[in-house]
């Protein structure tokens, strides 16, 4: 999927230019987030936002109280602009010399927007087909679960196939337990327990992940997360991935298994369909 933003702001004005000194771009010191917007509301938005102060704690950003003011009053703005679509987030952590010493200058902001994506019906309706990615997720208990610019691991992975047959790619770490997608999550039904992985230890800790996890215990569903070999999520009986843009596409092949969509899945379906069913003022 390749598009180009509608537009960009940098630090507060609409330019696409970001200094050549810029932390973000010399050593991938910066994060993001990819949130959606529905009729002028970004879709949980105040996790996005814990998130990202998370990551810059992480990564020795400066998130002070002005900067979570000008994230808010940009969020706002450029979401009621924007309307319907995603809004991407960058915050690197500013320019500065040569060298790796981070001098805690001034945070960087880079907001994108993009027009909606049209995926196909029958991707919610009937599921998506995955395979196993080849590339292993290095463990990094450091950057586990933030959502950090260094994404060299997901690009290596998504080269793997270049054709329309498989639309994600499921990533496992260097000692063989299954993570994530390389743009989503992954749940399955086990034995009865709603599965997710563990992301201790690599991965991203995804948006709407956390928020199928607090619907799942409010609807009593036995959840659990888990770290586990690529074969036992084989014998699910249910599968599916999700991300705080395309909320749950079922999963109805993974390399040569075959799933349907099942009772839960269309449980939290029904969860997400509501969450994305904004209502304007």
């Amino acid at each position: 999927m390749n598009s180009s933003p509608e537009w960009v702001y940098v630090d507060g004005s609409e330019q696409a230019a970001v200094s050549a000194t810029d932390r973000g771009m010399a050593y991938g010191h910066g994060l993001f987030e990819t949130m959606a917007v529905v009729n002028g509301q970004v879709i949980l938005a105040q996790s996005h936002a814990e998130r990202l102060k998370l990551g810059c704690s992480r990564l020795n950003i400066p998130f002070s109280a002005e900067m979570e003011h000008l994230f808010w009053s940009e969020l706002k703005v450029l979401s009621a602009r924007l309307y319907n679509g995603t809004l991407k987030l960058i915050v690197t952590a500013g320019s500065a010399g040569r060298g790796y010493a981070a001098p805690r200058p001034e945070p960087r902001r880079i907001f994108l927007g993009y027009q909606p994506t049209e995926y196909p019906q029958s991707y919610r309706e009937d599921g998506v087909a995955i395979r196993t990615c080849v590339y292993r997720l290095p463990v990094n208990e450091q950057l586990a679960g933030i959502k950090h610019l260094n994404r060299l691991d997901q690009v290596i992975a998504r080269c793997e196939w270049m054709t329309d047959d498989w639309i994600e790619g499921v990533m496992l770490d260097t000692q063989g337990a299954v993570v994530e997608g390389i743009m989503t999550n992954l749940f399955a039904v086990i034995d009865g327990n709603l599965v997710t992985p563990k992301l201790d230890r690599a991965g991203v800790v995804g948006v709407m992940r956390s928020y199928l996890l607090e619907q799942a215990e409010v609807l009593g569903l036995p959840v659990q997360q888990v770290r586990l070999p690529l074969q036992q999520f084989f014998e699910a009986s249910e599968l599916f991935i999700c991300n705080s843009v395309i909320g749950i596409w079922p999963v109805r092949q993974w390399d040569q298994s075959i799933f349907k969509p099942g009772p839960v899945t269309h449980q939290l379906l029904d969860i997400t369909d509501q969450l994305f069913k904004v209502k304007t003022a």
